[in-house]
């Protein structure tokens, strides 16, 4: 492999500049398993690909932008949905039992909104819900067993409120439940195992930020008090951790973190997180463990995330993101990957996107939004796919909204001279998504570079194969990390027709 990039350099001097780029950053990059395997897909790809089209510099970053084997959102791409009914930012956001998306209320051109309005995902249409009670913004908002929605608090126009309300989306009209003790603007809200309600925090925008807990009982249509948290908290975030326990995040200025036992009704301290950090997002990750990433420091956006492990109840720093982020939506994808996606700050909104990988506590940037957006809807949609809408852009409101999904089957013009593409479908059926990553970015490549034959295919993962070698036998790359390249690889190269390579006798599980 070495002997032909050296023939290959020789023969073309920007090769050369593009290889010695490649294999300086390379070798920096090579003591971490993320820089191994990117260095070893560009190599031995550039290689190959080189030999049929000329090189130049958009080859390279092309081949480094991004690792197929590590985040299988890579095979994601970004589309346009339908417009909502009415631009607004802020929204609840329900999916309800059907799979329609109900965005509830939020801020319009006018101030707060009482509208709803429901999405179906089978017709891709907006139609109007109906309206609620009250206008809110700043409220929460939570599917209840009976399919019905549970619509707390929020700022009305004229102050905070107290009032809730049963919206029944099906029958067309909402009515009140029991004020809570305390009105609520800005607050969390989580569901309980048992199907109650915990409401904590928020202001009245008078009296000032809430200590105070409460629970609501949908059976009973009852509040009862639930305690007092250790501080009072404005935007903080909640989420539920192992058995009956509520995990309460951070809030206006606060680093804290604290946890409801509902079991007993009590609170308990746990460590603090080692920023501030309010109107962050977070999500409960699938081992248990929680994930708070961005928020604001300040007014000022944050770049980094921590993880919180429940056994040892501890915070621990995790991998910054590429962009500053606050008012932007985090959302949990099927492999169990997490999406952040915009931004609404002082420093304006964002269209970038970027994809947090637990397994490797990396996060990679992904292709960006049409529009630049903050404080939209955000709910998970058909085949798992990742649904936007609305919002604020710079500084207007949008209705528009985009899908976050797999690389959808029709696609003809990354189809000539040969097709890839069943073989991007039947990774569904391999171990893992290494192997999905690396056929997604061989087709890519297939229809970037005019690669026109399988065997030239082959020929690619079979280099690539020789390089992972390569680096697990000078120890760039742990063995471990080697296998699962090599299982990719075999699979891969089985789809395409062809025998794979056995691995060295120093990589046999």
């Amino acid at each position: 492999m070495r002997g032909v990039l050296c023939d290959m350099a020789k023969a073309n001097p920007q090769l050369a500049e593009d290889l010695a780029v490649l294999t300086s950053g390379g070798r920096r990059l090579a003591k971490g398993r993320l820089g191994s395997a990117l260095v070893a897909v560009a190599l031995v790809i550039a290689a190959a690909a080189l030999l049929l089209v000329p090189a130049n510099q958009d080859l390279v970053e092309y081949l480094i932008e991004k690792d197929p084997c590590e985040s299988a959102a890579l095979a994601f791409e970004w589309s346009h949905g339908p417009s909502m009914l009415q631009p607004r930012a802020h929204p609840a956001v329900v999916v309800l039992g059907d799979g329609k998306i109900a965005a509830i209320g939020g801020i319009t051109a006018v101030g707060p909104t009482s509208t709803t309005e429901v999405l179906d995902p089978e017709t891709w249409s907006w139609r109007p819900g109906p309206s609620m009670l009250s206008k809110r913004v700043g409220h929460t908002a939570h599917l209840l067993a009976d399919g019905r929605v549970c619509v707390i608090g929020g700022d009305t126009g004229a102050g905070a409120t107290a009032s809730v309300e049963l919206l029944d989306l099906s029958a067309g009209f909402s009515t009140w439940l029991p004020d809570m003790f305390f009105a609520r603007a800005g607050h969390s809200s989580v569901v309980l195992p048992d199907g109650r309600i915990l409401v904590t925090g928020g202001t009245d925008w008078v009296t000032g930020v809430w200590r105070e807990a409460e629970v609501y009982d949908p059976s009973s249509r009852i509040w009862s008090p639930a305690g007092s948290m250790s501080r009072a908290r404005l935007f903080s975030c909640a989420e539920r951790i192992s058995g009956t326990e509520v995990l309460l995040i951070g809030g206006d200025t606060d680093g804290t973190s604290e946890i409801f036992d509902a079991s007993t009704a009590s609170w308990g301290s746990v460590a603090s997180m080692s920023s501030k950090r309010s109107r962050a997002s977070s999500a409960a990750l699938a081992d248990g463990s929680v994930m708070v990433v961005g928020g604001l420091l300040g007014d000022q956006p944050l770049r980094s995330s921590e993880m919180f492990d429940p056994a040892s109840r501890s915070w621990v720093s995790t991998a910054e993101m590429g962009q500053p982020r606050a008012g932007f939506s985090l959302v949990m994808l099927p492999s169990n990957e997490l999406l952040a996606s915009g931004s609404y700050s002082k420093l304006g909104t964002d269209a970038t996107c970027e994809v947090f990988s637990p397994r490797n506590s990396t996060w990679y940037g992904v292709d960006p939004m049409d529009v630049g957006r903050g404080a939209h809807g955000c709910a998970l949609g058909p085949g798992g796919s990742v649904l936007i809408f609305g919002g604020y852009s710079g500084d207007s409101l949008t209705s528009t909204m985009e899908i976050f999904a797999e690389m959808p089957p029709e696609a003809p013009e990354y189809c000539q001279p040969i097709d890839l593409l069943p073989l991007v479908l039947s990774a569904d059926e391999l171990p893992g998504h290494s192997q999905r990553g690396l056929i997604v970015k061989l087709h890519a490549a297939q229809a970037k570079y005019n690669i026109s034959d399988f065997q030239t295919c082959i020929n690619i993962m079979n280099a690539f194969h020789n390089q992972v070698c390569a680096f697990a036998q000078s120890d760039h790359m742990t063995v471990e990390h080697a296998l699962a390249l090599y299982e990719a690889y075999a699979s891969v190269v089985k789809c395409l027709g062809g025998t794979p390579l056995p691995p060295p006798p120093d990589m046999t599980p």
